[in-house]
């Protein structure tokens, strides 16, 4: 397995609220990346996750969720193998967003960050994972 694959991410992005494995929710949007920490520690994953979406939200438009809730699920993938990592459950209503945090022991909830009624699934998750990571 080469370092690359070792560092693929994949970002899926489900409209609606999570409520059990045995719900089928509508995809948003998938995103895949790779992001490499140039000698220093790794990244950890919402780090990483961040990373990759900024770069997509400065390259691609994604849709925006039809309602307040939709979940995110961010995955490693090596070898053809996917491990999930962490889901986020979004809440995004009157300009305000915020995420309860699962998969990362204890489960937790971000602050509220603002969002322009115009932003779409990933810039409302960028604005929400940047909120947590220093610059």
């Amino acid at each position: 397995m080469t370092l690359s694959e070792e560092l693929l991410l994949t970002i899926t992005f489900f409209d609606g609220e999570y409520t059990g494995h045995d719900v089928s929710l509508p995809i948003i949007c998938r995103v895949d990346g790779r992001m490499a920490s140039h000698g220093r520690p790794p990244y950890t994953a919402l780090e990483d996750a961040l990373k990759v979406l900024e770069q997509c939200s400065e390259r691609y438009g994604t849709l925006c969720p039809s309602g307040p809730c939709f979940s995110v699920l961010i995955s490693r993938n090596a070898g053809g193998e996917s491990t999930p990592l962490v889901r986020l459950d979004v809440f995004a209503r009157n300009g305000v967003a915020s995420a309860g945090v699962i998969g990362l022991p204890p489960s937790w909830d971000t602050e509220p960050v603002r969002y322009s009624p115009d932003d779409s699934a990933v810039e409302i998750v960028r604005k929400i994972l940047g909120s947590l990571t220093p610059r």
